[in-house]
């Protein structure tokens, strides 16, 4: 499975978990099970959304500081569940450079958001590994 549909299932998940107001794994079963990939895929996403949920307290507060003014819970679903998935892989996986995670993430702002919120998630990543430990 490439990175791209891998980190496309991880976005829908944390999106899922959101809209839900849940944060139980057990709760994305049925959206694991629908997914056309191999049971070894399956169980990598379900350990990475495992991990998400373990940080998402963590990485809520990490958000909450860069966003200053503007409040994390006024942001549309899909805009927190990309700027969450770029911070959980940033600052929690940290298996990928984050000029590449911030890149990725615009280009799926750009699919999956609104058409200007790409400008905004770039301008906030990039207020965050300016000014934020990301090592």
């Amino acid at each position: 499975m490439s990175l791209k549909k891998e980190r496309i299932y991880l976005m829908n998940s944390i999106y899922q978990m959101d809209v839900n107001k849940s944060t139980d794994i057990d709760s994305l079963e049925t959206y694991f099970a629908s997914l056309e990939i191999s049971d070894s895929n399956k169980e990598k996403l379900k350990g990475r959304a495992t991990l998400f949920v373990n940080n998402i307290d963590k990485i809520d507060t990490t958000l909450k500081s860069v966003l200053k003014d503007a409040r994390l819970d006024r942001l549309s679903y899909i805009d927190r569940a990309l700027l969450r998935l770029a911070i959980f892989e940033i600052s929690i996986e940290k298996t990928i450079a984050y000029q590449i995670v911030i890149n990725d993430i615009v280009e799926l702002a750009k699919d999956y958001s609104d058409d200007n919120s790409y400008k905004f998630i770039n301008a906030i990543l990039g207020d965050y590994v300016r000014n934020f430990d990301h090592e």
